[in-house]
């Protein structure tokens, strides 16, 4: 995870040095309906179809994420961290037997944003992004632990900013940010 993340700060280093005047930007955001599995959830469902079983989805959870991002013209590249956490029912791999299931999971993640439209008050753009997740579940029946790393990723087909320096956003997409991610930022 070490490399992982010296690389991500690395490719964030080149990027602000390769550009004389970049605009930057942080954000403060919280998503009520994340769901950071989804890159379990697709890897299990994957099986479950070779297999012939019933689809399963970890359901959705609260986070609050942070982002750098240094915009370009047309793109920018941010580094997102964030945490979530929640309760859920049941469960993936068997090992839950339908016990209430409490988590809590760190994620950072690499995402380019495409502006479709950017003006000096208003943005209109599409991200993706992925990065690693550490997850620590507890089982409420047995009270045993599991801590693990994945893949996480998010797809946000649109995402709206406005404001000039400060401002507020909202985005519709799935994955660590959620359905609905809503925040504030602050361009310099």
């Amino acid at each position: 995870m070490k490399k992982y993340l010296l690389l991500l700060f690395s490719i964030n280093a080149v990027l602000t040095i390769a550009t004389a005047q970049p605009q930057h930007e942080v954000t403060l955001a919280y998503a009520p309906l994340s769901s950071p599995f989804v890159g379990t959830d697709l890897q299990e469902n994957i099986w479950n179809a070779i297999l012939l079983e019933k689809a399963k989805f970890s359901g959705f959870y609260q986070s609050v994420n942070f982002t750098y991002r240094i915009h370009f013209d047309k793109i920018s590249y941010g580094i997102t961290n964030g945490i979530s956490g929640g309760e859920k029912t049941g469960g993936t791999f068997g090992i839950y037997g339908g016990s209430l299931v409490k988590h809590l999971t760190f994620f950072t993640c690499f995402e380019p944003t495409f502006y479709l439209r950017k003006t000096e008050n208003f943005q209109l753009y599409a991200m993706g992004g992925i990065g690693i997740m550490k997850s620590r579940e507890e089982i409420m029946r047995t009270h045993q632990n599991y801590t693990y790393r994945w893949l996480t990723m998010q797809l946000t087909p649109v995402g709206v900013r406005l404001g000039k320096k400060a401002g507020i956003f909202a985005e519709i997409g799935v994955g660590y940010k959620g359905l609905v991610n809503v925040g504030t930022s602050l361009q310099f």
